[in-house]
C-alpha cells in the first residue's frame, strides 16, 4: 500500500515530490497548532468573563475576528503571493503564528484574546492563497484534482486528534499548558518553510505544467465569471452556516453540559 501511494505521488508530481511533502507537512502542523488550542479558548473566555451572556457573546465575536481577519487578508495575500512568490507569503504566515499562540499565553483579558485570533486569522488568510497556488505550480493540469485530493488531507487530518491532546493537556497539565506546547512546536515550522525551494514556487512558475486556457472559445469568460460567482455564493452560505454552529458547538456544551476542556475537543 506504502509503495503504491509513493509511486501514484511520484507520477503526479516527478522531481516536485519533496517540495509537496514539505508543503504537505508545513500546513499540517499549522493546522494541527491552531486546532490543539481551539478547544482551550473558551475556558480562558470563561476565566475573563463571569456573566455567562457576555462570555457566550464574547465566543461569537473571537470566532467573528478570526474568520474577519482571515477573509480581509486572503485577497491581498493571493495578490502578493504572485507578486513576490509563494514561498514568502508561506514564511510569513508561518513567523506570524507563534504571535497569536504567544498572545493566548500571556493574554489577562479578553483584549488578548481578541488580537491572537485576529493574529492568527491573518496568519491563515496568508498561508491559504499561497500553499493553494504552490501545489498548482508543480502540478500538471492532469493530475491538478489528485493533487488537492491528497493535499486537502493535511487540512482534516491535521484537526482530528488535536482538539482532543489539547483538551488533555489543558486539562492534566494545565489551562495555558497548550498554548506553551503550540508556541515552541510552530518555530520549527517557521525554520522548516525557509527550506521551500522558491524557484518552483515563485510568480513565474508556468512553465512547469500546462494550465487550462480560458481562450479559445471552449469555456467562455462568461462561463468563467458565473461559476466563480456561484463558487463564492456558496462559500458565503457555508461561512455563514459554519460561523453560527461553531459558536453553538461550543457554548452548549461549555456551559449546558458543563464538558471538560477534553470533553469539548
Amino acid at each position: 500500500m506504502q509503495r503504491f501511494v509513493s509511486e501514484g505521488l511520484k507520477r503526479i508530481f516527478g522531481g516536485y515530490l519533496k517540495l509537496f511533502s514539505l508543503l504537505w507537512i508545513l500546513t499540517f502542523s499549522a493546522v494541527f497548532l491552531m486546532a490543539l488550542v481551539s478547544p482551550v479558548i473558551p475556558y480562558l473566555v470563561k476565566v475573563f468573563v463571569a456573566e455567562e451572556g457576555a462570555a457566550v457573546i464574547l465566543i461569537g465575536f473571537l470566532n467573528s475576528s478570526f474568520n474577519l481577519s482571515k477573509t480581509l487578508t486572503s485577497v491581498p495575500g493571493g495578490i502578493l503571493a504572485d507578486k513576490l512568490g509563494r514561498k514568502a507569503l508561506i514564511t510569513s504566515s508561518l513567523l506570524i503564528l507563534p504571535f497569536s499562540f504567544l498572545l493566548y499565553y500571556v493574554s489577562d483579558n479578553c483584549y488578548y484574546l481578541i488580537a491572537g485570533a485576529l493574529v492568527s486569522g491573518v496568519a491563515t488568510g496568508l498561508l491559504v492563497p499561497a500553499v493553494s497556488a504552490l501545489v498548482a505550480d508543480i502540478t500538471s493540469a492532469a493530475t491538478l484534482s489528485t493533487a488537492y485530493g491528497f493535499f486537502n488531507l493535511s487540512w482534516i487530518l491535521g484537526q482530528i486528534p488535536s482538539p482532543i491532546l489539547g483538551g488533555l493537556l489543558s486539562d492534566s497539565v494545565g489551562l495555558k499548558f497548550p498554548f506553551l506546547v503550540a508556541l515552541v512546536a510552530s518555530i520549527p515550522c517557521f525554520i522548516a518553510s525557509l527550506r521551500l525551494d522558491e524557484g518552483a514556487g515563485g510568480s513565474g512558475s508556468a512553465e512547469i505544467s500546462e494550465k487550462p486556457s480560458r481562450d479559445g472559445g471552449e469555456v467562455s469568460e462568461r462561463s468563467y465569471g458565473r461559476t466563480l460567482a456561484l463558487f463564492c455564493a456558496v462559500e458565503a452560505l457555508n461561512g455563514l452556516g459554519d460561523g453560527i454552529l461553531a459558536t453553538l458547538f461550543i457554548v452548549y456544551p461549555l456551559y449546558a453540559l458543563r464538558a471538560s476542556a477534553l470533553e469539548l475537543g
